[in-house]
């Protein structure tokens, strides 16, 4: 399943909601994103991110094992994509060559998790 999302708008999922708030720093750089418009997936297995901080590539399944994300939950946590690459997964990580650093223009991803869950 693929979801477009207008990062100027809080889209509603099924499992929680994801906002884009504009700042600078801690987040996605903005000049990378053109028309501010992003792919919203969830997990099919094998995806790998090189998180802002950490030299390498690591298997989202590791990387939501360490931070103690519930295994029933790993579906339902957003992925988002820019040119079928990811970029950023809910607002845990951000891709390194995305991230913005403390004086850039850039989207904050927010994630909240419905009550259900």
């Amino acid at each position: 399943m693929r979801i477009p999302w207008n990062l100027e708008e809080t889209l509603k999922l099924t499992s929680g909601c994801l906002k884009a708030v504009s700042g600078k720093g801690f987040g996605v750089k903005k000049k990378i994103l053109l028309n501010n418009s992003v792919e919203v997936r969830y997990r099919q297995g094998g995806e790998q991110i090189r998180p802002s901080g950490r030299a390498n590539m690591h298997e989202l399944k590791k990387m939501f094992q360490e931070k103690g994300v519930l295994t029933w939950l790993l579906d339902r946590i957003a992925l988002i994509y820019y040119e079928n690459e990811l970029i950023a997964v809910a607002d845990l990580w951000i891709e390194s060559k995305y991230a913005a650093t403390k004086s850039e223009p850039a989207w904050k991803i927010e994630w909240d998790w419905l009550d259900d869950y």
